[in-house]
């Protein structure tokens, strides 16, 4: 099933809207589609790939690591409590 939407603007604007669409010889409604399938798709968050390749860049840092007893042990003893 189809939906029609209707969206105001200036006449120029969407002269501008055409022209863009003729470039890349589409008609302006599957142009406007395709736009704002992109513009969802950037909202929705990062992709799988970019989640991998932010993970894989922590874990090339070197980020202390040890027994979680021992890392609270020694920030308290850094306060002074211990």
């Amino acid at each position: 099933m189809s939906t029609k939407l209707q969206i105001v603007m200036k006449e120029e604007e969407a002269n501008h809207y055409k022209t863009a669409a003729a470039r890349e010889q589409m008609t302006l409604s599957a142009w406007v589609r395709r736009c704002l399938r992109r513009a969802l798709r950037a909202q929705s968050g990062p992709t799988p790939e970019a989640k991998l390749a932010a993970l894989d860049g922590a874990l090339q840092r070197h980020h202390p690591i040890a027994d979680m007893d021992a890392l609270l042990e020694e920030i308290e003893h850094g306060r002074g409590i211990r």
